[in-house]
């Protein structure tokens, strides 16, 4: 009778210590995104206007824009002498044309009909450098503003409102927080100890989610000994930087 409680008891002793030994291992993570970019000036100039930080913005909204009276003075004057060029141009070609049935009739000389084609090459030699003027400036004024290629928020303001900036300066700092990841760093020893493609869990506000793997990266960091993993992060109400829990279910 004594032997079978003493069985009973060590049963019970060897369940206790298994339920006590967790079959996770919980590990530091921080929430973020992919799409971080530092935006730089690609143009001179006095910044006109400037989105502030923690602004949000839509794809294809203005994010800033550099003063731009100059240039686009300039090319109103440009696209008014175009219209003159080409009117001379169109001119110069019914001469030259009218100049060419003379020649073919013998009524005129072949200088004269050569002067008339030195005109004509002119007009269109002017009316090309024109558009390339054209085309130089545009680009310019299209330097001076950028639009957003993501919506997101401004995470840092580098540059502020009428300050002068030269191209290559850092405006701001955007992200999109609509597409976040969780990442971490698992010690090299333990990888192959732990389920980290399908036993990922994120514990945040009294709650646990599972993880979907978005990458592991097939190195070991030297200076650390540990390999980066990243999980997509659940819908939930996570922010930028956030330091967060995640646990990794032990292999068998």
């Amino acid at each position: 009778m004594r032997s079978i409680s003493f069985c009973l008891l060590l049963l019970v002793l060897q369940v206790s210590a298994a339920q006590g030994v967790p079959d996770y291992v919980a590990f530091p993570a921080t929430v973020y995104t992919k799409q971080t970019i530092v935006l730089t000036s690609e143009q001179s100039g006095q910044i006109l206007s400037v989105l502030d930080t923690g602004q949000t913005f839509n794809k294809g909204e203005l994010l800033f824009q550099l003063e731009s009276d100059y240039e686009t003075r300039l090319l109103a004057l440009l696209h008014e002498e175009n219209d003159i060029l080409k009117n001379k141009q169109k001119t110069q070609e019914n001469l030259l044309k009218n100049y060419d049935r003379l020649f073919d009739e013998k009524l005129i000389s072949e200088e004269l009909q050569a002067a008339k084609l030195i005109n004509y090459y002119n007009s269109q030699a002017l009316l090309n450098n024109n558009r390339q003027e054209v085309t130089e400036i545009q680009w310019i004024l299209d330097k001076k503003s950028l639009y957003a290629p993501f919506s997101g928020v401004v995470l840092e303001r580098y540059a502020l409102p009428v300050e002068s900036v030269r191209a290559g300066d850092a405006i701001m700092k955007i992200a999109n927080p609509n597409e976040l990841f969780i990442k971490l760093k698992i010690p090299a020893g333990r990888l192959d100890k732990l389920d980290f493609r399908q036993g990922a869990t994120l514990v945040h506000n009294s709650h646990s989610t599972a993880l979907e793997l978005d990458y592991l990266v097939p190195q070991i960091d030297a200076k650390s000994n540990t390999v980066e993993v990243s999980y997509k992060a659940p819908e939930t109400a996570l922010l930028l930087g956030q330091n967060v829990q995640l646990k990794l279910k032990k292999l068998n």
